[in-house]
């Protein structure tokens, strides 16, 4: 049989290109595939879990924040002074001899204030603690001693003492001897008279006790206020202790607020003379003879509402600091008889100087993350195009 070639036609020679085929080259193509595959899904897994990873990192960075302020800087205070929210209630204002309003605050508006309040501030981002651990104070001015005999404890030192009536007052203390304080001794006990109280009932701490040598029955003459309705004061106020009480939590802001109402404190040890700083406490029966006595003079007082931060989570900073922000450049709206008050308000909120920084730091952090990003971004894009072109 004959044998037909093809002209041109070449017979295929062991070792042509046709024939051999270069293993090696199928592997790399496999290898470079399967590295490409990792590469891309390694930055589309950046680009996803990076954002929940920074989140759970700022809400850990932020507890950490709050978690090192002082409970006392976990509240929100609103102030103010007594002849102003009281001339606002009953539109009578101080005369020019320094004539009070009329009108003394009662336990009701007092404790209407406290409730509006919370219910005003605990709304949104802003989560306060049970309205069981709210408290208000009502704060006369610095009293001098004038007989230190009574106080053994003194020295040659001067003692000045501030009064103070606060509610709920039998939640934070617990009674160590006597009884809490009633009724102003000179029969006055909060009721309609507008008489002033030359006695007042007293409750001291056991450190103020122990540091001036004070006990149940004793009596401490204190300077008349600056300005008084009558001359009734002119031989001054007695404050007399029927009560020596303990925190039943000393960290409490109650008793941080105004550590003195705790712990005595000597100002100034190497002025001369050094002073000693004291608080007391009245009792709710004295409410009134409280304004009638130390009402002329501009008592102070505030509201206490301590926040509950623990579930604050890293992206709620801001809207945190924006809501704080708004509360203590505004007035609190409050309605009904106290509606009038609402201008004589203050608010202020220690955490906006603690988020703020925090705040400050995520920002130069989100700057540096916005770079790694885009630097994934591309290299993920850098990757699509390379496995596009292979």
């Amino acid at each position: 049989m004959t044998r037909v070639v093809r002209r041109g036609a070449q017979p295929l020679r062991s070792g042509s290109p046709r024939e051999v085929v270069p293993r090696g080259l199928l592997g790399m193509g496999t290898g470079a595939t399967v590295a490409l595959a990792v590469l891309v899904a390694g930055c589309v897994l950046a680009a996803t879990a990076a954002p929940r990873v920074v989140l759970a990192a700022r809400t850990q960075a932020l507890q950490q924040t709050l978690a090192a302020t002082t409970p006392l800087a976990r509240t929100i205070i609103s102030a103010t002074e007594w002849s102003t929210i009281t001339s606002d209630l009953d539109d009578d204002s101080f005369g020019a001899f320094g004539n009070a309003s009329s009108t003394n605050l009662t336990a009701g508006q007092l404790g209407e204030v406290t409730s509006q309040l919370h219910s005003d501030f605990n709304r949104g981002v802003v989560k306060l603690a049970p309205a069981s651990t709210d408290w208000m104070s009502m704060t006369t001015l610095l009293h001098t001693v004038t007989n230190t005999s009574a106080l053994p404890g003194a020295g040659t030192f001067e003692v000045k003492f501030e009064v103070s009536y606060r509610q709920p007052f039998t939640q934070y203390t617990r009674l160590v001897a006597g009884h809490y304080p009633g009724g102003g001794a000179s029969g006055t006990n909060g009721g309609a008279s507008s008489s002033v109280s030359p006695v007042l009932q007293v409750a001291v701490s056991s450190q103020t006790a122990r540091q001036f040598g004070l006990h149940l029955g004793s009596k401490v003459p204190i300077t008349p206020p600056k300005i008084a309705f009558s001359g009734n004061l002119a031989g001054g106020i007695t404050l007399e202790v029927t009560g020596i009480v303990a925190p039943r939590d000393a960290s409490s802001t109650f008793w941080t607020d105004d550590p003195v109402v705790l712990t005595p404190d000597l100002t100034c040890v190497d002025c001369i003379p050094s002073i000693w700083i004291v608080g007391a406490f009245v009792g709710p029966g004295e409410l009134t003879a409280l304004q009638n006595d130390f009402g002329p003079e501009d008592m102070s007082l505030q509201w206490v509402f301590p926040l509950d931060v623990g579930s604050t989570g890293g992206q709620q900073a801001q809207p945190l600091y924006d809501a704080l922000n708004k509360f203590s450049v505004q007035s609190p709206p409050l309605t009904g008889n106290i509606a009038a008050a609402s201008s004589a308000m203050t608010v202020t909120a220690a955490l906006l100087q603690p988020v703020g920084a925090f705040l400050g730091t995520a920002a130069t952090v989100d700057t540096l993350l916005w770079l790694l990003y885009v630097s994934l971004a591309v290299a993920g894009v850098a990757a699509l195009l390379l496995a596009g072109r292979m």
